[in-house]
């Protein structure tokens, strides 16, 4: 499994974190869940944000927002949309454990 070590300042809690969360999203982005394929087959992630963040003794859980949009041939056919969710992570250290996020593996079979 591939992490990545983000390191935390030791007091930031509430407003401060969420800031200093989303001044890193390209360390956080990719343990995120932006799979948006079961919205639609052309869907795409256009833009993620730290909306929340919880400190505790060991562990941060992160909540995140992520707006998706499709763009079709057919102009009224055109979808955008905003998802909510969250993730854990450990904290090691003095720094956030973020395990990159592996989407499951879907064939065929699956969508039957």
């Amino acid at each position: 499994m591939t992490i990545t070590l983000l390191p935390m300042p030791p007091a930031a809690e509430g407003g401060d974190l969420v800031a200093y969360l989303n001044g890193h999203m390209s360390s956080i982005r990719p343990a995120l869940d932006l799979d948006v394929s079961w919205a639609y087959i052309r869907a795409v992630v256009d833009d993620v944000r730290v909306i929340a963040a919880e400190r505790g003794e060991r562990t941060v859980r992160i909540t995140y927002e992520y707006d998706y949009s499709a763009h079709c041939a057919c102009k009224n056919l055109d979808a955008t949309d905003t998802q909510t969710d969250h993730l854990t992570c450990e904290l090691r250290d003095g720094s956030l454990v973020l395990p990159h996020f592996v989407p499951v593996e879907r064939s065929t079979v699956d969508e039957f």
